[in-house]
């Protein structure tokens, strides 16, 4: 409502008058709009050709595509790219692979009737890490990240339930699902990180010694500055 018509209320005067002009307005805008639709609308005149969309036409359509080798052909590509997407071990990949899925509209073919990714993709637990902690990069409108990393902490939250779980997987799902990797201080994930390393059966010996080497030398050189500044 305006000030004035505010004013006048408060003031105790009739609203009669307001009410009259809005009716006036009201019906004036009506009879424009009837002007407007009595108007001939003049359309730019085009030799436009005849639809080839006839009946014979639509009847005589036909396609190889439906015979039964290709679909066998495409389900056999199904199981390769399914295999292809479980192998990838970048997460970065993994999902620039998923979202080349999608926009080529052949994402379905991986996930359930719920919308949900298959439970063959579900097997690979350390591809679901990565998959979650690349999920996290993410920015606004990205809808099938968000998806995936709802996906992924869902089947690590079941992992974490099986008593045969290797203890250094174990270790990093929760870990991850703590806190997403890239929201915590690089030197003091290091650090957390190379116990967890050293505890892995398949560790390398020389990425062992050097990653201790290196923190060491980091915090030598930090002690030394601390020493330096508090003179």
């Amino acid at each position: 409502p305006s000030s004035s018509f505010i004013r006048s209320n408060r003031k105790g005067t009739s609203n009669r008058s307001n009410v009259s002009n809005l009716s006036v307005l009201g019906a004036s805008k009506v009879v424009a709009a009837a002007n407007v639709s009595d108007k001939k609308i003049v359309r730019r005149s085009a030799n436009y050709h005849p639809p080839i969309w006839e009946y014979d036409y639509i009847q005589s359509l036909k396609s190889d595509y439906l015979g039964e080798s290709f679909n066998e052909q495409a389900i056999r590509l199904v199981g390769e790219v399914r295999m292809m997407l479980e192998n990838v071990m970048d997460p970065f990949e993994k999902l620039e692979l998923i979202d080349s899925l999608q926009r080529l509209e052949i994402f379905s073919g991986f996930t359930d009737e719920m919308g949900n990714f298959k439970s063959s993709i579900c097997e690979d637990c350390k591809g679901l890490l990565n998959l979650y902690e690349a999920s996290h990069l993410s920015m606004g409108g990205e809808g099938i990240l968000d998806i995936a990393r709802d996906f992924a902490a869902k089947q690590l939250q079941q992992y974490l339930k099986q008593k045969k779980l290797d203890e250094y997987v174990r270790m990093l799902v929760e870990h991850a699902l703590e806190l997403p990797l890239h929201w915590r201080v690089s030197r003091l994930e290091a650090r957390w990180f190379i116990d967890v390393f050293e505890k892995r059966e398949e560790k390398n010996p020389m990425l062992l010694e050097l990653a201790k080497l290196d923190f060491n030398i980091v915090q030598a050189v930090h002690q030394d500055d601390l020493r330096y500044v508090s003179k």
